[in-house]
């Protein structure tokens, strides 16, 4: 697994909830997919948009910008004969730890240690929304955005709903199975149950490109350079929506997961808005912030279920701090009069 903390930690985002912290994680890097295998972050490389390359960044660093942060190893990956991995951008990891990438022509099934490609499914298949549904099929939005639901072992391929207008980065509950669908196309997030029906539509105030699951919420990594927390008036995340800002004053948001260590990771488009390094330096390059709670983790992808959110705002944060502080001052004091 990934250790957090990098020498020098760049504030990508101006404003932050003091509840969390941020850096940059890697970078410069062109890959676009998120996911995590055996531990490691995975990206895919979409120079050209052939995505026949995965970064795979270890514990080795670089300094770019006065920045530390993580490298990566290139793992070219070769097609089945008569298939190809253009077209797709999107990837997950499976629950039997197989990575998943989205193509024009299908799903490619990738051993997470070779890095080769043992199976492909010829479904109906788009660039960005895939992930794991903890049946052990495959959630994936096509490039009409219609969601379907690929059992890896029977290739059945099930149609689960049609959306209205584009649908773009899609997360799915690891307890409950519900998958939640970022609708750039009408700036809403859609929510259906494990079995595809709609059971919540809702208006957003930020244009939602990468949706991930953590802490019992839902976060969205918005266009407009900030990420949001979405939770939800009734039980299973039904009822109106609550927009909470977590960190403001970043470039256009795209891809977005949650790691082994219970970290955010989003990807953060230079061209539109800028990177912000330690050394001062504005450049145009693509990069993934991590962002965890002070002190770590805050988003792990635990059973969640109804509108609840274990992830602590600001508030509750600096409560429990001051509680802890005041204990120690306490069991000072009772030393000190022994």
């Amino acid at each position: 697994m990934l250790l957090p903390g990098a020498a020098f930690a760049a504030s990508q985002f101006s404003f932050l909830d003091p509840a969390y912290t941020q850096e940059i994680f890697t970078a410069p890097q062109s890959g676009l997919g998120l996911t995590f295998a055996n531990g490691l972050l995975v990206t895919r490389d979409d120079i050209g948009g052939n995505g026949t390359v995965l970064q795979v960044y270890g514990a080795a660093t670089q300094v770019v910008n006065g920045t530390t942060v993580h490298s990566f190893t290139s793992q070219p990956i070769t097609p089945l004969v008569g298939t190809s991995l253009t077209g797709g951008r999107g990837m997950t990891t499976g629950t039997d730890g197989f990575i998943y990438l989205n193509n024009a022509n299908g799903i490619d099934r990738v051993n997470p240690t070779t890095y080769a490609v043992t199976n492909h499914y010829s479904t109906s298949a788009g660039p960005y929304g895939i992930a794991a549904q903890p049946n052990g099929n495959i959630v994936h939005v096509d490039s009409v955005n219609r969601v379907w639901s690929l059992n890896p072992t029977t290739g059945a391929d099930t149609l689960l709903y049609t959306a209205p207008s584009f649908i773009d980065g899609a997360s799915v509950d690891p307890a409950t199975g519900t998958i939640f669908l970022a609708d750039l196309g009408s700036n809403r997030v859609r929510v259906l149950n494990a079995a595809g029906a709609l059971i919540n539509d809702q208006p957003l105030s930020h244009a939602p490109d990468g949706m991930a699951f953590g802490g019992g919420a839902a976060f969205a990594n918005n266009t407009d350079g900030t990420i949001t927390k979405l939770t939800f008036a009734g039980p299973g995340f039904t009822g109106a929506v609550t927009e909470t800002l977590i960190a403001s004053g970043g470039a256009y948001g795209d891809f977005a997961t949650v790691g082994p260590d219970g970290a955010f990771y989003v990807t953060q488009y230079g061209p539109l808005g800028g990177i912000h390094w330690v050394n001062g330096a504005t450049t145009s390059d693509t990069v993934i912030s991590r962002i965890q709670l002070v002190g770590g983790g805050g988003f792990d992808p635990t059973p969640g279920g109804g509108g609840n959110n274990r992830v602590p705002d600001s508030g509750s944060t600096l409560s429990l701090l001051g509680a802890s502080l005041m204990g120690m001052m306490f069991m000072r004091r009772r030393l000190a009069a022994r």
